[in-house]
């Protein structure tokens, strides 16, 4: 399979620097992580000079000699198809609303930090992620003026952007408190809808608070069973996202709405 899927990536960065309008070519997510041993998808991002258009993905699909068999449907974001079991997914960014948005994001700006729901994730689009996808990348090409990607790809990776940090914590803790009144108020009208909605938002916004907290970035919740014990470095930490985990292996609604009360005074009580 890597003998395949590194082919196939080799004809894709010919493919797209062939191309005029892609000035930048990354693999991200799973594929580059090495605690997920042989993911089956690998997904790209592509900074472009102009909005790209779907005809520019049926000449890049040409370039690789790939026939409609191979496409998958386009989802809301990229353009997928699959090989040899293995799929491919690739997100097309126009430059200047990439970067704007990757600065609003970095400096914290609460529209970048909050949650957007999409029809293809459970839980919805956590944003932060594209940090963890921009400073684990794999550049295929960087062609942008002064590497401008790869440049803040390496900042990321040095440091931590505490702009960002301060203010998404700030915004997890407010969440937090005020999905822990209403989810208690339904705890007490017994309405187990709300309720146990309110208990996974809760728990997505602990472990956003807990590895932003940590300087770590997010890869994303599918995942965090297998990467919390590696990546999270504070034991208390590391057991608190244990519990949050399991928190439904608990069956009555009062335990689980108490154990998810007293994770959240470990972390606000004393503020």
């Amino acid at each position: 399979m890597k003998k395949i899927s590194d082919l196939l990536i080799k004809k894709i960065i010919s493919a797209h620097k062939l191309n005029d309008t892609i000035e930048t070519l990354a693999i991200v997510g799973s594929h580059n992580s090495k605690i997920i041993d042989k993911p089956n998808d690998i997904d790209c991002i592509a900074i472009t000079t102009r909005d790209f258009k779907d005809k520019y993905f049926k000449d890049i699909l040409y370039r690789i000699q790939l026939t409609n068999k191979h496409i998958s449907q386009k989802s809301d974001d990229s353009f997928r198809f699959f090989l040899n079991d293995i799929e491919f997914g690739i997100t097309y960014f126009e430059h200047k609303n990439f970067y704007n948005h990757l600065n609003r994001l970095i400096n914290g700006n609460p529209e970048s930090l909050s949650i957007i729901n999409r029809p293809w994730v459970i839980g919805g689009k956590i944003q932060e992620v594209l940090l963890t996808d921009i400073a684990n990348s794999n550049i295929l090409f960087d062609q942008s003026s002064r590497k401008k990607f790869t440049c803040i790809k390496n900042k990321l990776k040095k440091e931590f952007p505490k702009r960002f940090q301060n203010n998404l914590l700030l915004e997890l803790k407010n969440e937090i408190q005020t999905k822990l009144v209403l989810t208690e108020k339904s705890l007490r009208q017994k309405n187990k809808l709300i309720f146990y909605t309110g208990i996974s938002d809760i728990c997505i916004a602990l472990i956003r608070y807990i590895y932003t907290k940590n300087n770590n970035y997010l890869s994303s919740l599918k995942h965090v069973y297998k990467s919390y014990p590696f990546e999270i470095k504070n034991t208390t930490d590391k057991n608190t996202l244990k519990k949050i985990l399991n928190i439904f292996d608990q069956q009555d609604n009062e335990v689980i709405f108490l154990s998810i009360k007293k994770i959240y005074r470990r972390y606000f009580d004393h503020e």
